[in-house]
């Protein structure tokens, strides 16, 4: 521990308007926005309850501040089941303004929000930070969902070790009362899906247990399959008033083919035959809540190993992709004085690879992070106030490839970076939100901080990148009535200094896996977001529809500033929900924009995006709450492409059986 010595040392808007028309999509559902009371859906004699994080910080300290209630969504798991989706990635891609590259590779898609990426937003699961959940939500099963939090800002601090491109929070899910559930599915390229989980009570307590596999064999030309097996538990406990106990435990094993790429993708993408088989992952937390005299304190603890054995089978070469995490978190919630509420946490965790992965596979990677974190609310009356600040450190007991200068073709004798600090980060929030009503609500969040490049990252030029400095604001408005539901419009900006982007321009490290260059620069976002949910119309009809419209930008080496044209500047989503007498019918779509992209290319920028994606769920469920139901997906037969040489399956279709008892 001799490095902890040196552990605290700290050295006007315009929008295009095109595309806006695209909102009228008819579609099924979207995320339920700002919910904070409980909501019950009746799918006739099937019902579904879903219950979003209490709104009071003093009794749930790990709860972000109300000023991002203007930059979340939820789904629930109702809009999972209306929507009939598989995986926690497809889950999220009808989330308001939700962007998913999917692309086959190691990691085989990534969702962001707003454009962002590099870093893409971080995972969670009931608050407890991952660092490597990359390859994890493409298979996580929705199933299990009771909820995602999607926080869109930066200004997040206490669901774990959020990035700057904000945390997608999962809450597994819990029923309140004895439940059994047998699930089986089939479709189009021979997609199977098994699912069984039972809930029992207990005394003060809950416990649920499941079984899932999910196969999908895709086009067998284009090395698409992929399979995977499921176990879960979560546990609840509540001996009494003043004491939660909460826990969860998944595993995961199966296989994945890397899936091929089409012209114009580089010819060796086109060729590649890799996978990765087996696949296995173990993943638990446990979280406890007191209640005391100095206010309530909440100590998480939470942990995964995950192996993954990779082959190309092409070339011969194999690689273990394993690695292991586990955290700590302490977080305690204090009333200093009348109105005021504090909140101070810290963390600790360490992710180790003892062979390393992806990129830098072949490398050894050791990774200690220590995080502090203090938030301090204060309710005037109608006005609510909160600062926030986070400050984290990594502690490198051993990285392959971080601050490699000069030319990468030396990365093999590059020496790996051992027992080192990092720089410090600093995280800044300031926000707050007036009511000026019971239905009107005016927010209003600015984040100051920095992001690392990633370890190992190169410039083509030589040496590491700069870290990236982010000023990001949001504000906006939420109205919300019995009549018409609930609306928020919101406003936003993000600019970053010395951004982190990755570039077309690869290189073969030492292991011969193609790595690709980074560069920085300067660039910005503006944008405007909207969000409407419906009430349900005479008890059978809800709608919802969501609009992000923003511009990007950069500057250029002469200073000229140039639209980045890799990041659309619409995402549309919007939805209805219909159910009478046993019969539902849920319609849902999206819209992006087109955009374009050299990654992966051996021919330049090509382009991607400008899609409209439809689709169609129904069933009916008989009295003896048995479902029956047809999903069809992608309506339009539209092969389009997230990135180069990667398609949708275009149309297809499943169907399948449901029995709740």
């Amino acid at each position: 521990m001799r490095h902890l010595n040196n552990l605290f040392r700290f050295p006007f808007l315009r929008i295009p308007s095109s595309g806006l028309h695209t909102l009228l999509i008819v579609a099924l559902t979207g995320p339920q926005l700002g919910a904070l009371e409980e909501k019950v859906y009746d799918l006739d004699p099937m019902t579904v309850t879903t219950t979003q994080a209490e709104e009071d910080p003093f009794s749930y300290p790990d709860i972000e501040p109300v000023s991002l209630q203007i930059a979340t969504s939820e789904i629930t798991a109702t809009d999972i089941l209306r929507q009939n989706v598989t995986t926690l990635t497809q889950a999220l891609e009808h989330a308001p303004g939700a962007w998913t590259a999917s692309r086959g590779r190691k990691i085989k898609s990534f969702t962001s929000f707003r454009g962002q990426s590099y870093p893409f937003p971080d995972y969670a699961i009931d608050g407890m930070w991952f660092r490597e959940f990359y390859e994890l939500p493409y298979f996580f099963p929705a199933s299990e969902i009771d909820r995602v939090e999607i926080i869109r800002s930066s200004a997040a601090l206490s669901k774990g070790l959020s990035s700057l491109s904000g945390v997608i929070n999962i809450v597994p899910h819990m029923p309140r009362t004895r439940q059994t559930q047998a699930r089986v599915e089939y479709g189009s390229l021979n997609h199977q899906k098994l699912y069984l989980s039972h809930a029992e009570p207990l005394q003060n307590g809950m416990l649920k247990i499941s079984l899932g596999h999910y196969s999908f064999d895709g086009e067998h030309e284009m090395n698409a399959a992929e399979r995977v097996t499921t176990a879960s538990a979560r546990f609840s406990w509540s001996p009494h008033d003043s004491l939660q106990v909460d826990s969860f435990l998944f595993y995961l094993d199966g296989a994945r083919e890397l899936e091929k790429a089409l012209p114009p993708a580089s010819k060796g993408l086109r060729s590649r035959v890799e996978e990765f088989d087996p696949m296995q992952s173990l993943l638990g937390g446990v979280r406890i809540r007191s209640n005391n005299e100095l206010g309530t304190t909440q100590l998480s603890l939470w942990g995964s190993d995950r192996k993954a054995f990779y082959n190309n089978r092409t070339t011969g070469a194999t690689h273990d992709d394993d690695d292991s995490e586990h955290g700590i978190q302490l977080i305690q919630s204090m009333q200093p004085f009348s109105g005021n509420i504090l909140r101070v946490g810290a963390l600790y965790h360490r992710w180790n690879a003892p062979d390393g992965k992806r990129f830098y596979a072949g490398r050894r990677s050791d990774i200690e992070t220590y995080s502090i974190v203090v938030i301090d609310e204060h309710e005037f009356d109608q006005l609510n106030i909160e600062l926030g600040y986070r400050w984290s450190r990594e502690y490198l007991n051993e990285f392959g490839g971080y601050s490699i200068e000069g030319s990468s073709r030396g990365f093999q004798n590059v020496a790996s970076i051992v027992d080192e600090w990092a720089a410090p980060q600093h995280r800044f929030n300031l926000g707050g939100k007036y009511s000026l009503n019971s239905e009107t609500s005016l927010y209003a969040s600015y984040s100051y901080g920095q992001v690392s490049s990633p370890k190992g990252a190169l410039l083509e030029q030589g040496g590491h990148p700069d870290d990236e400095t982010r000023h990001m604001l949001d504000f906006g408005i939420q109205y919300t009535t019995d009549g018409f539901g609930r609306i928020k419009a919101g406003l936003f900006t993000v600019d970053r200094r010395d951004g982190i982007h990755i570039t077309s321009d690869t290189y073969i490290n030492s292991i011969g896996v193609e790595v690709p260059y980074y560069e920085n620069r300067d660039s910005r976002q503006r944008g405007l977001e909207l969000e409407w949910r419906s009430p349900w119309y005479q008890g059978w009809m809800n709608f919802f529809a969501s609009a992000l419209v923003m511009e990007s930008d950069y500057k250029t080496p002469d200073a000229s500033r140039s639209t980045d044209r890799e990041i659309p500047e619409q995402i549309l989503t919007a939805g209805i929900y219909m159910h009478w007498k046993g019969i539902d019918v849920s319609v849902f779509g999206s819209h992006i924009s087109s955009y374009e992209n050299d990654r992966f290319s051996s021919t330049g920028p090509h382009p991607l995006g400008d899609y409209l994606d439809v689709n169609l769920t129904a069933g009916y469920t008989f009295e003896s709450k048995a479902r029956i139901f047809l999903s069809m997906k992608n309506l339009l037969d539209d092969k389009y492409s997230t990135v180069v040489g990667y398609y949708d399956d275009g149309f297809t279709v499943t169907g399948g059986l449901q029995l709740t008892f």
